[in-house]
Order: C-alpha cells, then structure tokens, then sequence
C-alpha cells in the first residue's frame, strides 16, 4: 500500500517543481507513484511506495505537511535538516520520546515520564543558545500558542 503525503506551501515557487507535474525535490523519482499539483498551484499530492521519506527526500520541503501514516521517518527527517523548526505533534509521548532521542532539540508540553515540563526561561534560553545552531522544537498542538508567544 502506498502512502499519501500532501504538502502545502504558500508559494510553489518556494518548492522547485517542473511543469507537466514532475517533482524535483525528490532524491529517487522511481520511489514516486503518482504526483499531482492542485489548480492553485499550492499544493502537490505525492503517492509514494511505502518507504522512509528520507529514501525520497533529502529534506521535507518547507511549508505545512499533513501525511497519511505515522513511522514515515517525517518527524526524524524534519529534525536532520539543517534549518530551525517548529514541530507539531498530536501526542506529548512521541513528541517527547523523539526530544529525548534528539538531545540538541526541546520538547515543550506537559510533562512525561521522558521529559520535565519546560518553563518559558528554558525555552527562551535554548531558542538564543548560540551552541545549538538548528532549533528543534517539539510541541503539542495545546502548548503551541505558549512557545509561539515565547519565541516572539
């Protein structure tokens, strides 16, 4: 079975693609089933075989990105990539989980058995820590308007 990753972006030209729908973000275009740019030009649909996204991409492209299934390897390639990000998940566990994973990223939530709750100072002070050149912040959809606040 093959899964479905949409990825929206404000722009396409933000994300290099061709015309006649070929995509040119990806590493392998033989892992590519299908692709499909919406009449907006905002949005691509990629049906890819059942594969890591990593075995497809060499970064997930910017932008927001809604996937099918869970263990993609979306979330460990998002952390890889050498750019500042904000990481949305919809449980504190694996978001947690993959902070403890990824000691050079912060997981901002309630607390798990993983991980203590991160006050504002903490966070604030790992966002300007000039040691960690790419943020990597892992939040629930809950605590997000809390770090959106913090980092502005």
């Amino acid at each position: 079975m093959a899964a479905i990753l949409y990825i929206y972006t404000s722009n396409l030209k933000d994300m290099p693609t061709a015309k006649k729908k070929k995509v040119h973000i990806v590493k392998d275009r033989s892992l590519i089933d299908e692709a499909n740019i919406s009449d907006d030009g905002k949005c691509v649909d990629l049906v890819i075989k059942r594969v890591k996204l990593s075995d497809v991409f060499g970064k997930i492209p910017h932008g927001h990105v809604i996937k099918s299934e869970t263990g993609m390897g979306a979330t460990t390639l998002e952390l890889r990539a050498e750019r500042n990000s904000i990481i949305v998940q919809p449980l504190k566990i694996t978001a947690s989980a993959k902070a403890v994973k990824h000691p050079e990223s912060i997981y901002v939530g309630s607390a798990t058995n993983e991980y203590g709750r991160v006050s504002n100072k903490r966070l604030l002070a790992y966002c300007k820590d000039p040691a960690i050149k790419y943020k990597k912040i892992l939040v629930v959809a809950d605590s997000l308007p809390r770090v959106i606040k913090v980092i502005k």
